[in-house]
């Protein structure tokens, strides 16, 4: 993994609008992950991935190759202290290629005792600070080094809290300012222990707007 560069994915790989202008026709579905990292170094694994066996997991390391490195978006099961030590072995599949672990609002109030274990084992980024100072104890989240996801919009001082610094943007209607903006942002985030992703959210994710953010940042 690439220290503390900003990295440029998508939320999931596999967007059927994606098969007429990324994907080679002839390409079979197995090979798209693979396709996928030759251009882009992180992908986000929606939660409707995650995997009731932790062997499972293998088959999306097999298919994207040693480069790639994965977000992982756990659903609300996965954050409860009953089901952590399924949640830590489906984890641990993923090794070095494991950048974070995202998890939603639903998951930080179904157990946030369980979250902030998670976040002294791993890089975890949560959907947003609504739950902090209600069921997230803020000098516990801080201890632990808990990250907040950034929509691209707010205030974009939750990017440098934690060791995982990602912006979940929607990329439909975003236009090149504002682009450079989220960008500008997550640099402004950077330090020694902190890595950077930018993610972009959509039916589809903007193809044309995942490849200017990767121009820009060789420019800026």
């Amino acid at each position: 993994m690439e220290d503390h560069r900003i990295l440029v994915g998508a939320s999931d790989w596999q967007h059927p609008q994606w098969q007429q202008e990324f994907y080679p026709a002839d390409l079979p579905p197995e090979w798209r992950l693979g396709f996928y990292s030759n251009e882009f170094r992180v992908v986000l694994l929606p939660m409707c991935y995650w995997p009731d066996d932790p062997r499972s997991a293998d088959r999306y390391l097999d298919q994207a190759g040693g480069t790639l490195v994965f977000i992982l978006e756990l659903p609300a099961t996965a954050c409860q202290s009953a089901y952590l030590a399924h949640t830590l072995e489906v984890l641990s599949r993923f090794g070095q290629q494991l950048l974070g672990v995202a998890i939603p609002a639903s998951g930080v109030m179904t157990d946030p005792a369980a979250v902030l274990t998670l976040a002294t084992l791993y890089r975890v980024c949560v959907a947003n600070t609504a739950t902090e100072g209600t069921v997230l104890n803020p000098s516990a989240a801080l201890a632990a080094q808990l990250s907040y996801c950034w929509d691209g919009v707010g205030d974009s001082a939750v990017l440098r809290r934690g060791r995982l610094a990602i912006a979940r943007i929607q990329s439909k209607d975003m236009d090149l300012h504002a682009l450079r903006r989220v960008l500008q942002a997550l640099l402004g985030a950077q330090d020694p222990q902190r890595y950077l992703a930018v993610i972009f959210e959509g039916t589809p994710p903007a193809l044309k707007l995942m490849r200017q953010a990767l121009t820009m940042l060789d420019l800026i």
